[in-house]
């Protein structure tokens, strides 16, 4: 099941540069780093292959699996065909030295970066990647309810207005009366007016703003409505507020298309019929 994902990958195993697919997931790659002057140093010019073949795989492998350049002594014969010319040449050329259970790479964290380091940057990663992960989950969150809410106001409209010809309105409360209830759906409605008037104004005034262009209170209001409409937002000013400064091109009324020239297909006045004029004259 592995292998698959890794295919669906890529051939060699990475999900993207820089990382593994792992069990666990995506995994930050380590590399084993190699010099462009590594083919001609005075230590390797002259190795045998198997040498040089070993060094390589053996520098992959301790990187990948964080061991600081320590090879385990059973290592090499599984990584070239001849280990012991390999280890004896890579010995006697001061690109390793012995020591106990297997062999050490000379100077592996001068060029190579240290398990710790290692280890540390991955930490810092997952917890990078952890905190986003929450804040992408916290979103997604308060658009749900945003939109629940939006939901909710859309099942329960506000109540009918009076009816003019004295019918009970709805909502009609018996032990307030219908002057009561009446006086109540008028100031709201004088509240709500005030509020939409305070909108619409802020509306000419950013497109203004930012556009250089005034629009007619008439068009601020069919941007309120269009804006506003099936939400519930419990600040509709700044709403509408941070819409139009996220994009207040869109809001702009549709240029009016100009009269063109019947004859010359160019827009009035045409230059060409002002010329025809001038000649005939």
């Amino acid at each position: 099941m592995i292998r698959l994902a890794t295919r669906r990958y890529c051939a060699h195993g990475l999900a993207r540069p820089g990382y593994r697919v792992t069990r666990d997931g995506l995994r930050l790659v380590t590399w084993f780093k190699v010099d462009d002057s590594f083919y001609d140093h005075p230590k390797v010019f002259d190795a045998p292959d198997c040498a040089v073949a070993l060094w390589v795989r053996a520098g992959a492998w301790s990187a990948r699996n964080l061991t600081d350049g320590f090879v385990p002594a059973k290592l090499p014969a599984r990584m070239c065909d001849d280990p012991e010319t390999a280890v004896r040449e890579l010995v006697d050329r001061g690109l390793w030295r012995r020591t106990r259970g297997g062999y050490q790479f000379h100077d592996w964290t001068t060029y190579q970066p240290s398990a710790e380091k290692v280890r540390d940057l991955r930490r810092k990663r997952a917890e990078a990647g952890r905190k986003g992960g929450q804040a992408k989950a916290a979103n997604q969150t308060a658009d749900n309810r945003l939109a629940n809410a939006s939901g909710v106001a859309k099942q329960n409209p506000a109540p009918s207005r009076p009816d003019p010809k004295g019918r009970t309105p709805t909502g009609f409360d018996p032990r307030g009366g219908t002057q009561s209830s009446s006086l109540t759906d008028r100031n709201a409605r004088a509240t709500q007016d005030d509020d939409d008037s305070k909108i619409d104004h802020r509306i000419i005034e950013l497109l203004r703003e930012l556009t250089g262009r005034t629009v007619t209170p008439a068009h601020a209001a069919t941007i309120r409505r269009q804006i506003l409409d099936g939400r519930a937002v419990d600040k509709p000013l700044n709403y509408v507020s941070r819409a139009i400064r996220e994009r207040p091109r869109d809001f702009l009324p549709a240029d009016a298309p100009r009269e063109t020239c019947p004859i010359h297909l160019l827009e009035q006045p045409c230059r060409s019929c002002a010329a025809d004029l001038k000649a005939g004259s």
